[in-house]
């Protein structure tokens, strides 16, 4: 019901339902929504963290200058939830690992150098050839309610989302350039220092929290990407 009403509520911000200053206080929302308080705070904290506004205790809950200027979002989050869309591919390795070894993944996750985190190497490909390798990151805690036969098998984050018993609310992605190292030369058909893509995607609980984190190297000449955003805002 939460996602319902943060819908809703989204919907009339773009349209300047409430005129782009505050939203009602939250025990009026709860009155016409027919819901109770923890259920409101759940909905309203989903616009938080995609910053659409703004609460203080005392102050209400203001819409943000990011809303007021209208909202460039995916047509739906599900074009950017899964670990990217190949036709097949390869589980290298599914393990528990030091954060050590992967301190940007620790960084996302803000882990202490002595932690681990759970991880999942993948060749992506398409048509049988290889156009990807993903490096897939979790907190352990979540990887030990996945039935251990079902590691591997599928995308990480819906198995984290079903089992984890978390929802992912919201996923930012950035693009970046670098030399093709060892390990994705060799995996990719590469020679070490070609350019690749590397493509970072995190995925956020309603909390804000990282649950996921997604590291991926693709082939310039083999990798496409398409996503419709749309704008809203009102007329």
């Amino acid at each position: 019901m939460h996602l319902k009403i943060s819908d809703e509520l989204r919907r009339r911000i773009a349209q300047r339902f409430y005129g782009g200053e505050e939203l009602p206080p939250e025990i009026q929302l709860m009155d016409e929504f027919n819901c109770s308080r923890h259920t409101m705070r759940s909905a309203l904290q989903h616009l938080v963290v995609e910053g659409l506004i703004e609460r203080r205790a005392g102050s209400g809950t203001r819409i943000t200058d990011r809303a007021r200027g209208g909202v460039w979002a995916l047509g739906k989050l599900g074009n950017l939830i899964g670990e990217f869309s190949p036709d097949d591919y390869l589980t290298l390795v599914a393990q528990t690992v030091p954060v050590a070894e992967h301190l940007e993944a620790a960084d996302v996750f803000g882990l202490r150098p002595e932690a681990r985190l759970f991880y999942i190497m993948r060749l992506l490909l398409a048509q049988g050839v290889p156009y990807a390798l993903a490096d897939v990151f979790t907190l352990v805690d979540l990887s030990q309610k996945i039935p251990q036969e079902l590691l591997g098998a599928e995308p990480l984050i819906h198995l984290v989302e079903k089992y984890g018993r978390v929802r992912s609310v919201r996923v930012r992605q950035v693009a970046t350039a670098a030399a093709a190292g060892t390990i994705v030369a060799r995996q990719l058909g590469m020679t070490v220092g070609d350019p690749v893509l590397i493509l970072n995607r995190t995925y956020f609980d309603a909390g804000g929290e990282a649950i996921l984190h997604t590291s991926v190297s693709a082939r310039p000449d083999r990798y496409r990407q398409e996503v419709d955003f749309l704008h809203e805002s009102p007329l």
